[in-house]
């Protein structure tokens, strides 16, 4: 499953993305940091600003939940 989290760089989404990942999802992690450079195969960083519809949009392309 492709799930995404807002807020992964953070405190507790940090910690969410890594189980997640370790069940074997997918995510699509959204920053407000690009850390984009820290990509992995089951890891997708995203710089998203969640206040943007846009933004928002083009991060959920493809994520079955969020």
């Amino acid at each position: 499953m492709k799930i995404a989290v807002a807020g992964a760089s953070g405190f507790i989404g940090q910690y969410l993305v890594k189980e997640l990942t370790n069940k074997g999802h997918e995510v699509v992690a959204l920053s407000r940091r690009d850390k984009s450079s820290e990509n992995k195969s089951n890891i997708k960083w995203i710089n998203c600003n969640l206040f943007s519809r846009a933004s928002i949009s083009t991060a959920l392309e493809g994520v079955d939940i969020a």
